[in-house]
């Protein structure tokens, strides 16, 4: 089975994720159960298994400017897994840059690292 939000070859996670345009690959959203592993599935239908600051991290992709952003959707999954739905969230940097009062850039990812721009 595909994803749910994959309806009439519509990715309606986009609609709360527009940073998704930018991922090269959408094989997850027709993989048979692959897609369960996919963040933006996770955060939209267990919202309350994620991070206390996804609203405001989910914020940070509806603001951003993501058309010149590179995004890996496994190197996001495998971040989810890390840092977004489990203990270790607190070690995240988007999670430390709020908690903290700041706010973070739309390019930081969980580990630190910033999203590359397409050149």
């Amino acid at each position: 089975m595909s994803c749910p939000m994959y309806i009439d070859f519509t990715r309606e996670c986009i609609k709360k994720f527009k940073s998704i345009l930018n991922i090269g690959n959408y094989d997850i959203c027709g993989s048979n159960d692959g897609y369960k592993d996919c963040i933006f599935y996770k955060t939209i239908k267990y919202p309350d298994d994620a991070c206390k600051y996804r609203d405001k991290c989910i914020g940070l992709h509806i603001k951003a400017d993501v058309s010149k952003m590179k995004i890996d959707i496994d190197i996001l999954n495998s971040m989810g897994k890390q840092y977004c739905f489990n203990e270790n969230r607190t070690n995240c940097a988007i999670y430390k840059k709020f908690k903290s009062g700041e706010e973070p850039s739309a390019l930081l990812t969980p580990d630190g690292t910033m999203i590359e721009l397409k050149e």
